[in-house]
């Protein structure tokens, strides 16, 4: 029986993981393409879109980081207000300072404040290209999907509607898409 625990386990955990039924965007030939570089302790935003727009699909790559920082090196993809209090968005950050490995997940921000922050993946290696995906509802929902791993959080409210990209103290390559 003890050999079987870990079969079983495994199971549960892959039983438990979910899905949703929506229609991400996926990347196309089309897809814009560019090295952002973000200073130290700075960040750069490469893309805002419309309000129009709800899907964004960001293939990333991390290139340089400047993991000592004020800020950690990451990226950020999702919906955020026009001055950027209220958002959500996916994220793929270096946890700490000194740390080898990436953590994958989302991130609620309501009025400037982080309300939420959930890790989805743990453990990724730091040159590994990762896709973050997240579609705007209309059932008042933000559909996260990030290295395969999804997750549905609430808007704060309405007007989180522009999608963006973002990188902070770090070197990426990004490939992105909206509609």
């Amino acid at each position: 029986m003890k050999a079987l625990f870990p079969v079983l386990l495994t199971l549960a955990l892959v039983a438990c993981e979910k899905r949703y039924d929506v229609d991400y965007l996926s990347l196309t030939d089309s897809a814009e393409s560019m090295v952002v570089e973000a200073p130290e302790g700075g960040f750069a935003i490469p893309f805002l879109g419309q309000s129009e727009q709800s899907r964004l699909v960001v293939a990333l790559r991390f290139e340089r980081l400047h993991p000592d920082s004020s800020w950690a090196p990451w990226v950020t993809a999702g919906f955020a207000t026009v001055d950027r209090k209220d958002q959500v968005k996916a994220f793929v950050a270096l946890p700490e300072p000194g740390a080898e490995k990436l953590n994958a997940g989302y991130q609620v921000v309501k009025d400037g404040e982080v309300k939420e922050q959930v890790v989805l993946v743990a453990g990724l290696p730091v040159s590994e290209k990762v896709q973050v995906q997240a579609l705007r509802g209309s059932d008042g929902m933000v559909y996260i999907k990030v290295a395969d791993r999804e997750a549905r959080v609430r808007l704060p409210h309405q007007d989180v509607d522009l999608p963006f990209a973002l990188v902070s103290s770090a070197t990426a390559s990004l490939r992105w898409l909206a509609d």
